[in-house]
């Protein structure tokens, strides 16, 4: 999803969401503190599930920080998830992204997002929603949810499964080239690479809007 159809504005997505929780719920307690405490538990926990690649959730880490620190999150950790993200005016659609999806959406495609995200699907849609992007999407799966990241199979024979088809029927892409490429390769998907770091693989193209001149009939 980021870097696929959305990017960032600015900087990297973890200083800007961590920024943005703080701000929102934690400014009470010392800065320096905090980010040792947050980013702490993100490394034990990512230490921990990398060799399964499995996700680490925002709600766990934020709730482990708050609770170390003795603070108290009266809401939601769905309302916090969309403050940080959604309200967070930090992520911005990829240019080419709109007309691609909605060149498959009119052809009668089914599209769905699959995404290494800590945040849980709910918070992603809301994101695409505010974007305008959501219209054109039919399903959205976050690691967050299902625990599996990319590039495990598991992963993408659950987005197979939700979406009704067979795995060898799934055009898959994305710009990573392990994760997102030769991970849906192994699953036995279809995979288009964008490649934006001069890495190309087989079937590359540099940028989202060449997609639909691979699907002209």
């Amino acid at each position: 999803m980021f870097n696929t159809i959305v990017r960032m504005v600015h900087g990297k997505k973890e200083t800007e969401v961590f920024d943005k929780f703080y701000k929102d719920r934690l400014s009470a307690y010392p800065k320096d503190e905090v980010k040792r405490i947050f980013y702490g538990h993100v490394t034990e926990l990512m230490i921990r599930r990398s060799p399964d690649n499995m996700e680490v959730t925002f709600e766990e880490v934020a709730s482990l920080t708050a609770s170390d620190l003795g603070a108290v999150i009266d809401v939601p950790y769905a309302e916090v998830e969309r403050s940080v993200l959604v309200d967070g005016d930090f992520v911005v659609s990829m240019e080419g992204a709109e007309d691609t999806l909605r060149y498959f959406k009119d052809k009668g495609y089914r599209v769905a997002v699959l995404s290494n995200s800590y945040f849980k699907a709910a918070t992603l849609i809301g994101l695409l929603e505010k974007l305008g992007l959501y219209r054109y999407v039919d399903l959205l799966i976050s690691s967050a949810d299902i625990g599996y990241m990319k590039p495990r199979r598991e992963a993408f024979d659950i987005l197979a499964k939700r979406m009704g088809t067979m795995n060898g029927y799934v055009y898959f892409i994305g710009d990573d080239p392990v994760n997102d490429y030769h991970g849906s390769l192994s699953a036995g998907m279809k995979p288009i690479h964008i490649d934006l770091r001069g890495n190309p693989v087989q079937f590359s193209v540099s940028s989202i809007s060449e997609i639909p001149d691979m699907f002209v009939d």
